[in-house]
Order: C-alpha cells, then sequence, then structure tokens
C-alpha cells in the first residue's frame, strides 16, 4: 500500500502539485523531474515496473473523472520506463547505482525497498548531493536492521550540503 501511494504523490509532483512546506523550494509547477529508483531497472519489483503503475493510476483517474476535479492536469504520455507531461514534468524508472542521479534538476528521488539494495551506500551518496538544494527523497522499504536504510532512519546519516 505504501508503495502505491508514493506512486501518486510522484504522479501529483511531476504534474506540478504543490505542497505549501515546499513553496519556498519549487520555482515553478513547469518541468518536475520524478526518478523512480529500485535496486533494479526491469521485471518484478523493478523501477520501470513502479512507473507502470503509475500510468495506470493516471488512466484510472482519467476514467474516473480527474479532468473535472483538476482540468489543469497535465496530459501524459508514455513509454517504457518513463512518463511525460504536457507541462514539462518528467518520470523515469532507474536502477541503483551510483551513476544514475547525478547533477541537479530532480525534484522528487522515490527509492523503493531501499534496504534490499546492495548498492544502497553508494546510491545514496550520490543522489543525495545531486538532490541538494530543492530536490527531495522519499525511501519506501520494509524494516531491516543492519541495512544502510536503517542507518538513514536513525539519524546516522545525514547530507551536508
Amino acid at each position: 500500500m505504501a508503495s502505491n501511494v508514493m506512486c501518486a504523490f510522484d504522479l501529483w509532483v511531476a504534474a506540478g502539485g504543490q505542497d505549501p512546506r515546499w513553496e519556498a523550494l519549487l520555482l515553478s509547477t513547469r518541468n518536475r523531474r520524478v526518478l523512480v529508483q529500485s535496486q533494479k531497472l526491469e521485471g518484478p519489483g523493478g523501477s520501470a515496473e513502479f512507473v507502470g503503475r503509475i500510468r495506470m493510476l493516471y488512466e484510472e483517474a482519467e476514467r474516473r473523472g480527474l479532468r473535472e476535479r483538476w482540468p489543469a492536469f497535465p496530459a501524459w504520455t508514455w513509454a517504457f520506463g518513463r512518463g511525460m507531461a504536457a507541462n514539462g514534468g518528467k518520470i523515469d524508472a532507474v536502477p541503483q547505482g551510483a551513476d544514475q542521479v547525478r547533477g541537479p534538476g530532480t525534484t522528487l528521488l522515490h527509492a523503493e525497498e531501499l534496504s534490499f539494495w546492495d548498492q544502497a551506500q553508494s546510491t545514496m551518496e550520490t543522489a543525495l548531493p545531486a538532490l541538494h538544494p530543492y530536490g527531495h527523497l522519499c525511501a519506501v522499504t520494509t524494516p531491516a536492521a543492519a541495512t544502510y536504510a536503517a542507518r538513514i532512519r536513525r539519524g546516522e546519516i545525514r547530507h551536508r550540503g
């Protein structure tokens, strides 16, 4: 359930959704970039599968009257592991790895099942500076003791940027 809620949040952010706590940080409702990252790109539990869930949520919302409730919600086009909104928002699937999230421009990084990544530390050590100062990280994971994700949760790991 948490993963599905996070997928809906990914869509909302990339579509230009505004959270008053982020207003000072987000300069525009356009050109949002959301990365969905998991241990692998393809197959069950792969990040492309989560982008597929986001697409399914979008298509179901359209069938249920999204346009009547949010007329300005952008239209989306979809490809394997990628969604592109008419307002410039993007959702991309990426696997774990130190070279996957680099440089500025990511609004939200959705890390799925971080406790199970074998490259969690190197991935996050590269991603966190790339998110600074405007990007956000949301990690969805099953609790697992003695993992890098558990150290983040306990506040032992902090980005200094």
